[in-house]
């Protein structure tokens, strides 16, 4: 299964061009969202001790306990930010005119019961949402049973699907709007190799609870002119 992950990232990397944001000399940028944290007292959490996830903070100010805002970098997407979890640099695609964005955030604790990442894709563009959850199933291997989470935010719609390779669970998130812009996330959360199936299952549960407190907070803005 990590496989057929590790070829859709590298498949979608292609796609956006591998424009990833550098210097000349190849050197990552940051994003550039008006990091005022600077000059703010840093919460000694491990989003803030990651100096490239700490570009994509807007505040020091959680937005609710454990959370913090997030802003992606061409400024599409916002959501609630854990204070647990990095923005992976080598990651971070952008590509060319702005059509898309590519990040993955995951456990900063490489040694927790359960390891999660998410890999948010954007798009600027839309075609007929079947065709996209056909595409998504495609990439995962798997026949995908999506369901509507009511987030409360209006002209978006979110849809999840739940499923299972041996011992790790996956879900598959769609997001989408009016103005024909989309988000896909696909999570996965893996156990450490020390736990039996029965604490597998627990601290899997839990760890899917954490990632729907953060997919039910996403919401994409409208581009910036």
């Amino acid at each position: 299964m990590r496989i057929r992950i590790v070829i859709a990232l590298i498949l979608t990397t292609l796609i956006m061009g591998g424009c990833g944001v550098s210097d000349d000399d190849g050197s990552n940028q940051s994003s550039g969202n008006g990091n005022q944290n600077e000059v703010e007292s840093k919460p000694d959490v491990a989003a803030f001790n990651d100096q490239f996830t700490e570009n994509f903070l807007i505040s020091t100010e959680p937005v609710r306990e454990g959370y913090y805002p997030f802003k992606s970098e061409i400024g599409t997407i916002t959501m609630d930010f854990p204070e647990n979890m990095v923005v992976g640099e080598k990651s971070h695609q952008i590509a060319d005119g702005n059509r898309g964005e590519m990040f993955e955030i995951s456990s900063a604790d490489m040694n927790s019961k359960v390891f999660t990442n998410h890999l948010f894709k954007y798009f600027n563009f839309t075609r007929e949402i079947k065709y996209t959850k056909e595409s998504m199933a495609g990439s995962t291997g798997e026949e995908l049973d999506f369901k509507t989470m009511d987030t409360g935010i209006s002209n978006q719609y979110t849809e999840i699907a739940e499923y299972q390779d041996g011992a790790d669970e996956f879900l598959a998130t769609l997001v989408w709007n009016d103005n024909h812009q989309e988000i896909q996330v696909f999570t996965n959360m893996t156990c450490r190799d020390d736990l039996n199936e029965d604490e597998c299952k627990k601290e899997q549960e839990k760890a899917k609870q954490s990632a729907l407190e953060i997919l039910k907070t996403i919401k994409i803005l409208p581009e910036e002119e």
